[in-house]
């Protein structure tokens, strides 16, 4: 099976997907993607989080990471874990189009965002957000785990962040 084989699958079933709540499986291939999404959400009556997580820190949460990718993360993995282990999920995720991750885990290090957020003003914050990455054109910092990423990579890793999140979100339209 080889250390690929063996760590691979370890890294597929690190969801901690919320009991009770259907995954939409949602998938974004890109942020670009992931904004066309976010104007649909905006004609929502409510969003609901999952867990101890609102919807509002769902996507401030989502908004962090993007942030970090242009500032810099405040933790990050050892250099020997972001050029193996590292790589070797963000490829399953790449190849797969899918994340699977901790719904609630914090970024390591990252600033704790407040619960009880209005989501729609944590929507826009995100659009700006991701606004803001497109249009960034310096150089990006490392990612805590899957270490040095294209703006591409970057894109498709936020993108499936944001897919994730949200696919346990529930939206109520009426």
């Amino acid at each position: 099976m080889g250390t690929a084989g063996a760590i691979l699958p370890v890294a597929t079933n690190c969801s901690s997907a919320p009991e009770g709540i259907q995954n939409k499986g949602l998938g974004f291939d890109s942020l670009s993607e992931a904004l066309k999404y976010l104007d649909t959400l905006e004609k929502s009556n409510s969003i609901s989080g999952y867990g101890t997580w609102d919807a509002g820190k769902v996507m401030l949460h989502c908004a962090q990471s993007i942030e970090y990718s242009i500032q810099g993360y405040p933790e990050n993995k050892s250099a020997l874990f972001q050029n193996t282990i590292g790589k070797l999920v963000f490829l399953k995720f790449s190849l797969s189009k899918k994340m699977s991750h901790d719904l609630e885990a914090p970024i390591p290090g990252a600033t704790a965002i407040q619960s009880d957020l209005e989501w729609r003003k944590s929507l826009g914050v995100l659009r700006n957000t991701i606004l803001n990455f497109q249009s960034y054109s310096g150089e990006l910092k490392p990612h805590f785990a899957y270490g040095n990423l294209s703006k591409e990579e970057y894109d498709q890793a936020h993108a499936m962040h944001i897919a994730n999140h949200f696919s346990f979100l529930t939206v109520t339209n009426s």
